[in-house]
Order: C-alpha cells, then sequence, then structure tokens
C-alpha cells in the first residue's frame, strides 16, 4: 500500500464520517423539535435518544482523530 492510497482512503473514510455526523445532526434536530405534550415518558424517551445520539457524534470525532493518526503514521513508514 502506498502513501497515496492511504491518503486516498482517508479522505474517503473523512467524507464519510462527515456525511455520518451531519445524519445524525439532522436527528438530533429533528427529535428538538418534536412535540413536548405528550407525557413524562415520552419526553423522558426523547431526552434518552437525545443522549444516545450526541454519544454517537462524539464517537463519530474521535473515529476521525484515529482514522488522522493513522494516515500520519502510515504517511511515517511509506505504508
Amino acid at each position: 500500500m502506498t502513501e497515496h492510497t492511504v491518503a486516498k482512503r482517508v479522505v474517503s473514510l473523512r467524507h464519510d464520517l462527515g456525511a455520518l455526523d451531519r445524519r445524525v445532526g439532522d436527528l438530533v434536530e429533528s427529535l428538538e423539535l418534536l412535540d413536548r405534550d405528550r407525557g413524562e415518558a415520552d419526553e423522558a424517551a426523547r431526552r434518552e435518544m437525545l443522549n444516545m445520539l450526541s454519544d454517537a457524534r462524539l464517537d463519530l470525532h474521535a473515529a476521525r482523530d484515529h482514522i488522522e493518526a493513522l494516515a500520519r503514521y502510515a504517511a511515517k513508514f511509506d505504508l
């Protein structure tokens, strides 16, 4: 594998992670707009879903950081 191949894969992964992050963000916005007058149980479920999506976005950002580190490491060894 060449440095160029790794770079191309990193660009592709960056794009995929960015797209997924935007989709998660869109879902968060949709959940935030839901009618909150549905009762305590529904509101608790909505808040829990928002918390899970927040965790997912943090994981996506961490994954992007790992991919960037991998690319830097691979470039050092011309893999």
